[in-house]
């Protein structure tokens, strides 16, 4: 490269071709990036879930299938809007069948094309992108027809990973592409042919990424065994109230929770995290990486937190699912009647065969 900070384009071109159609739609038999591995049966942890337990597990297609997640469709109205949760999406050959739907149906692109699943305009709803070498072609809706736009960026060869980058949930909200060169990123936030806008470092070379919008699990104090008070509940007050029915001072209002242990929900800027064995280890927001001057040092994005999840040799992807954390779940404490607390945005899911 002649720039170190800047990713350039393999080549301009003035006037981009506007459109990829196909024709034939092949029979059915019967994310990101593709969810990779083999199996039919996947497994969803829901955002913040480092239990070891799925919120939601199912079938679908065949063992050797190539299959996206992606907020595509409205699971309660059947409308194709996104509702906040991710589904499965089925390739074959240049045809895609959508779970949830029927089983709806329809083709874009070419059978040897690279796939991409992501917000390309920013509405909520996930459709696709076709990478051909450098090229992009973008389609809006989960629809047989022409793209919408396309653009070049990076070279031929460039693995590449689809995310909200720039943190601005405002104005922008599309989902863009950044290039990987080993532990090496290339950040850019428009759909168009141009250079990187930023670039960092994180984890190692070699290492396996994901994108996600990463939530986390409210952490609750634990009671001290060598004291008479449990410390784990929060109580109405610190001593009883004279003239009432109730002790104050034992009457729980709910766990209590550690410093800097609420749950975090997404906020829908897109982080990175590494899988390393059955380790994941869950970074800072990829935004924060922008630099305040465009002379700025290349940086290392920073990991937040890290969990044990699955098994070394499982094959990992990100799900939107939300998980419920129930107060009672990690005690064997009855704290009485307390709402529990939903955790929205990305979470691990797995992929295994069944059987």
């Amino acid at each position: 490269m002649s720039n170190k900070r800047a990713l350039a384009v393999g080549f301009l071109t003035a006037g981009l071709s506007a459109g990829i159609l196909a024709t034939a739609i092949t029979p059915a038999a019967a994310q990101g990036t593709p969810v990779g591995g083999s199996g039919n049966g996947f497994y969803l942890t829901g955002a913040g879930n480092n239990t070891g337990q799925p919120v939601h597990a199912f079938a679908y297609g065949d063992a050797g299938d190539e299959v996206y997640f992606g907020d595509f469709f409205n699971a309660a109205t059947g409308a194709m809007t996104g509702d906040g949760k991710d589904d499965a999406l089925v390739r074959r050959g240049n045809s895609f069948i959508l779970r949830g739907t029927n089983d709806t149906i329809f083709v874009y692109g070419d059978k040897g094309d690279t796939v991409l699943a992501g917000d390309w305009d920013g509405n909520g709803t996930d459709s696709l992108a076709v990478k051909r070498g450098n090229h992009y072609f973008v389609k809006n809706t989960l629809s047989t027809g022409y793209s919408d736009s396309d653009f070049f960026y990076g070279d031929a060869a460039d693995k590449v990973l689809v995310g909200n980058w720039d943190g601005n949930l405002t104005t922008n909200k599309t989902d863009t592409i950044a290039v990987q060169r080993d532990n090496h990123f290339y950040i850019r936030n428009a759909l168009t042919t141009g250079y990187s806008e930023y670039d960092f470092f994180y984890g190692n070379v070699g290492d396996s990424y994901l994108v996600g919008d990463w939530a986390k699990a409210p952490t609750y104090v634990l009671d001290d065994p060598n004291t008479t008070k449990d410390e784990s509940k929060q109580y109405e007050a610190a001593s009883d109230a004279a003239g009432t029915s109730r002790d104050e001072s034992k009457t729980v209002v709910a766990p209590k929770v550690a410093v800097g242990g609420a749950a975090v929900n997404a906020t829908g800027a897109d982080q990175l995290a590494i899988k390393r064995g059955n380790v994941y280890l869950f970074s800072d927001e990829v935004a924060a990486m922008k630099p305040s001057a465009p002379s700025a040092a290349v940086g290392q994005l920073a990991s937040l937190w890290t969990m044990n999840f699955g098994e070394a040799s499982d094959v990992a992807f990100t799900a939107k699912a939300e998980k419920v954390f129930d107060y009672q779940e990690n005690s064997t404490t009855d704290y009485g009647t307390v709402t529990a607390t939903p955790v929205t945005g990305d979470g691990i899911g797995i992929r295994r065969v069944i059987g």
